[in-house]
């Protein structure tokens, strides 16, 4: 056997190449496509009969030539790529047509890309003769797995066979022009771009019945697009000659899951009906993938509720939403124990703008903002960062580190302020306020209110609407698969960091008034903090806020009805009680993981 000599590594991502990308408006194509287009030349080739699908390219910096597969004519394009990948797809129905497109067009396209380091052809589990419980493995016998569908879907009674025969061409070709080539026989690619889940969506929205086989559950194997574009270069390593074939999916899961999950995110219930006219299960072993590419980390719940994000946000249930957590923790899952002291630095920034300088109240918060992002930046540059470039336990070493830079800010406080009577910081708005009743409602204290739900509403927004905010999500569940995404996790730390650094300098700049200048609080806003997520749940805004109340409230409580002394025992209580019920805390935020 000939493998291919230099090329690309598992888990690394392409850059620097120059990348033939065939059916480029695919579901699956299309997202892979755009991704390979930040770091490599892409050329994509299709019918490119929706200038909708063309311009989402060409914006993406895809180069695109119209090119019809049936006779395809590559005169247009260089003969220089370095890779070729194959996603064409031909379902019209017409047997003269299909075979055309699906078989005939590998034979001009593996020639026009003979000189390529590694071809990849992009077949199906649907090639499989089906039979019933089996695990297919890529030894298993093949067959006409999608001839069931030939009278619902008339579509489709030509795929399984013209995948089958595509596969025989390109292993042709591969000995043919010396080619490396890998077989890639994908299973249900799904995510922001469509699949077979979406559709099913779509179906349980308009209250339509999902077809089943009655030989439950219908397993397959759904693999989320980003981890097609994760898995990618591990399977074009393996390209060679004679061709190579493996099984492309992630773990098990089954319609009936898939379905659970949407019904999580919307509160949509599928309704099922049983029949013999679809395919049963096509539940494939992933163990040669994995060997060669690596194991896919999107977990079916995250790639599920991420889908209907982007596809149906009007079906987003309020709770889907709630797991958006503490700015840093969100980007990076970092819970930066010198948060506290970032708070604390608005507070005596206030006091040194406004006590010591006498600025402006707004050129005051602007000195305060500004120092506290650049305080924020050194953090995550120098204390965090190292860390999360580790794995294992290694990767923890956070912990101490913040809890070091927190003692570190403390120190340099009380070196700069030196030791002194706490002092008041002056507010503009005095002692004044709105009576309701025989209570007084501080404008001070209005203010706190005021700015903790619009930093909330503006945290919601940035998380559920704004690229950035999707792109910190990313990264904080896999920073890696992230980084293969086209995504800079450095950067998204970064500027997670400097945004929870604005926030808890707003947030100490607006409670000054109501407390004192001391470098010592820092460390109790801290506790508190984190006490507050661990009752209301750990990446969720939802969750900080119910936990931040109801530490408070019972605070309070204590203070007036036991004693203010021991008022520490409340949050440790409540944190006992609430994890020994609801261990994610009272708002869930937990992700599953395959391991």
């Amino acid at each position: 056997m000939t493998t291919t000599g230099e090329g690309p590594r598992k888990g690394v991502a392409l850059r620097g190449e120059k990348i033939l990308v065939v059916g480029a408006t695919g579901q699956v194509a299309l997202p892979l496509a755009r991704a390979l287009a930040r770091d490599n030349e892409v050329w994509g080739i299709a019918r490119f009969s929706d200038p909708a699908a063309r311009a989402a390219l060409e914006d993406a910096g895809v180069r695109c030539e119209t090119v019809d597969l049936v006779a395809p004519d590559l005169s247009k394009l260089p003969g220089d790529f370095t890779y070729g990948l194959n996603f064409v797809i031909a379902r019209s129905g017409n047997w003269t047509e299909d075979l055309d497109t699906s078989a005939g067009s590998v034979a001009f396209l593996q020639e026009h890309c003979r000189g390529a380091r590694a071809f990849l052809h992009c077949s199906s589990t649907s090639v499989y003769q089906p039979e019933i419980g089996a695990v297919y493995g890529e030894d298993h016998p093949l067959g006409d797995n999608h001839r069931v569908w030939a009278t619902s879907m008339p579509f489709m009674q030509t795929y399984s066979i013209g995948k089958i025969a595509s596969e025989a061409v390109a292993r042709y070709g591969a000995r043919r022009w010396d080619l490396p080539t890998i077989i890639a026989r994908l299973s249900v690619p799904y995510g922001d771009n469509g699949g077979w889940p979406a559709a099913h969506l779509e179906m349980m929205a308009a209250g339509m019945e999902i077809a089943v086989h009655p030989h439950r559950p219908n397993r397959f194997n759904p693999i989320h697009e980003d981890d097609v574009l994760m898995t990618l270069p591990g399977l074009l390593a393996a390209a060679s000659t004679p061709a190579t074939t493996v099984n492309w999916g992630g773990p098990p899961s089954s319609i009936e899951e898939w379905c659970g999950e949407i019904a999580a995110v919307t509160g949509l219930e599928p309704s099922y009906v049983e029949t013999d006219q679809t395919i049963s299960s096509v539940c494939i072993d992933i163990g040669r993938m994995t060997d060669l590419a690596g194991e896919p980390r999107t977990a079916l719940s995250d790639g599920i509720r991420r889908m209907v994000a982007a596809r149906r946000p009007d079906l987003l249930s309020p709770e889907a939403s709630a797991g958006k957590g503490g700015v840093a923790f969100n980007a990076t899952r970092v819970f930066n124990l010198a948060q506290g002291d970032l708070v604390m630095l608005g507070v005596m920034g206030s006091y040194l703008t406004l006590v010591v300088w006498k600025l402006p109240w707004l050129l005051a918060l602007v000195a305060i903002l500004s120092a506290v992002a650049v305080v924020s930046a050194v953090e995550e540059k120098l204390v965090v960062r190292p860390f999360l470039k580790k794995t294992g336990a290694a990767s923890f070493g956070w912990f101490i580190a913040t809890l070091g830079f927190s003692a570190v800010i403390e120190a340099v406080v009380a070196i700069l302020f030196g030791h002194r009577s706490v002092v008041a910081i002056p507010s503009p708005f005095g002692l004044r306020g709105i009576h309701v009743g025989s209570v007084l409602l501080g404008y001070r204290q209005l203010l706190v209110v005021g700015t903790f739900a619009a930093v909330i509403v503006l945290l919601e927004l940035f998380y559920g609407k704004t690229w950035l905010g999707q792109a910190m999500r990313a990264t904080a569940e896999d920073r890696e698969a992230a980084g293969l995404r086209g995504i800079n996790p450095v950067s998204i730390s970064r500027t997670a960091f400097i945004m929870a650094g604005l926030a808890g300098a707003i947030a100490g700049f607006v409670i000054a008034p109501i407390t004192f200048s001391d470098p010592t609080i820092g460390l109790n806003f801290t506790l508190k903090g984190f006490l507050a997520l661990a009752i209301g749940g750990f990446g969720s805004i939802r969750g900080a806020v119910v936990g931040g109340l109801t530490l408070g409230v019972g605070e309070q409580l204590f203070d007036a009805y036991v004693s203010p002394n021991y008022e520490i025992l409340v949050g440790l209580m409540l944190v006992l009680v609430v994890l020994s019920l609801r261990p994610e805390g009272l708002f869930r935020s937990t992700v599953a993981r395959t391991v």
